[in-house]
């Protein structure tokens, strides 16, 4: 019973100690040692981030589209194929 109380003071504590770390640090004289990104900055950041997301995008359909117009044309290639050498096969008999 006491080692069960002690593992559940220990996890509590631990979680209690993990939200102090994760704070934002400060400086000795209380100020914010990170630097706050201004909302255009930030806005920026988000636009720069949605480009990428929308290049990649773009990039991607092209690909596929790339791939179905050369399964098709493997399957047009394959059928001609197909019925030249069956052409070719029916001569030669």
């Amino acid at each position: 019973m006491k080692l069960l109380l002690i593992i559940i003071l220990l996890v509590s504590f631990n979680s209690h100690s993990q939200d102090f770390i994760e704070n934002d640090p400060m400086n000795i004289d209380g100020a914010l040692s990170q630097k706050r990104v201004s909302p255009s900055e930030r806005l920026k950041k988000i636009r720069q981030k949605l480009e990428a997301q929308n290049v990649a995008m773009v990039q991607k359909k092209i690909e596929q589209i790339r791939v179905k117009h050369e399964l098709q044309l493997m399957h047009k290639l394959q059928a001609s194929f197909a019925i030249h050498l069956n052409t070719a096969g029916k001569a030669i008999k």
